[in-house]
């Protein structure tokens, strides 16, 4: 609820879509309706107010609002292959304690970064942070940002023959 809600969902690194293993999708599911139907939906210069309105839900484009979808799988390479099935790659947050898992999200997933354990807004400054595919191109993070602001130059100097 808070990786796809805070900030009233205008995050590029908000939780959009949330796709559950069929065991724990009924009970997620239960979990996520009960905590989403608390917010406070209304007018954005109301204090009380969450989140705002949106004009429409989608799977396969960025958002930036408050929406999330939430969806099934069987098979774990069914969830790695609906998340490529979009436009976008920023980041992707991935819950399980299974090690092949994890490798075959890094090895498989077209995002610009993996979270093993927490939602994709996951982030700290000097991370190489940036997305793939239509979320965009370069990296943001201290090191990388340094390098952007940096003229690069190249000098040679041939030692003339005698």
């Amino acid at each position: 609820m808070f990786g796809a809600f805070y900030q009233s969902g205008q995050s590029c690194i908000g939780v959009q879509r949330i796709i559950a293993h069929a065991q724990v999708y009924d009970a997620l599911k239960g979990r996520l309706v009960a905590r989403t139907s608390r917010l406070v939906a209304g007018d954005p210069k109301d204090e009380a107010t969450f989140i705002g309105p949106m004009i429409s839900t989608v799977c396969r484009q960025e958002a930036f609002g408050p929406v999330a979808v939430l969806s099934r799988f069987e098979a774990f390479g069914d969830a790695l292959r609906e998340v490529n099935d979009s436009a976008f790659g920023l980041q992707a947050g991935i819950f399980t304690r299974e090690l092949y898992h994890m490798q075959q999200a890094w090895d498989e997933l077209e995002v610009g970064g993996v979270i093993i354990g927490d939602v994709p807004s996951w982030r700290v400054d000097n991370m190489p942070y940036g997305g793939v595919k239509d979320s965009g191109l370069g990296r943001e993070g201290v090191r990388f940002a340094m390098e952007d602001m940096t003229e690069i130059r190249n000098l040679v100097i041939r030692t003339p023959a005698r």
